[in-house]
């Protein structure tokens, strides 16, 4: 008889587990260098949030609400630069590169891109 709570339990941990019905996966990168494409200055510790395949926010971190469910990506120390000529900013299409060292000084590298809110390397 002590199967059925136990089975209970997994069913609610497995359900915990699941995005809630209709609502696109959320991923936050957090803590990184924004230069979002506008030529305005760059925002350091940022975050951007980025729901499904599109930006709902980003700007410092202290201005960015950060929902519990989000999947965090460290960006401390990189800089969250835009795509392809986009802009990085609510609205838009999440297409994004993750950098090591500074564009602004040209010493930069990839270490990720995103296309469409997928992480493509």
């Amino acid at each position: 008889m002590r199967r059925a709570p136990v089975a209970c339990l997994v069913a609610m941990l497995v359900m915990a587990a699941c995005e809630p019905a209709g609502q696109a996966p959320l991923t936050a990168i957090v803590g990184a260098t924004l230069v979002d494409g506008s030529g305005g200055a760059p925002v350091e510790d940022s975050v951007i949030l980025i729901a499904g395949a599109a930006i709902v926010a980003a700007g410092p971190r202290a201005t960015v609400s950060l929902p519990a469910r989000a999947v965090k990506v460290d960006g401390r120390g990189k800089y969250a630069v835009p795509a392809s000529g986009e802009r990085i900013a609510a609205g838009r299409p999440a297409n994004l590169l993750l950098l090591r060292g500074n564009p602004l000084m040209g010493t930069s590298a990839p270490e990720r891109t995103m296309r469409g809110g997928q992480w493509v390397n």
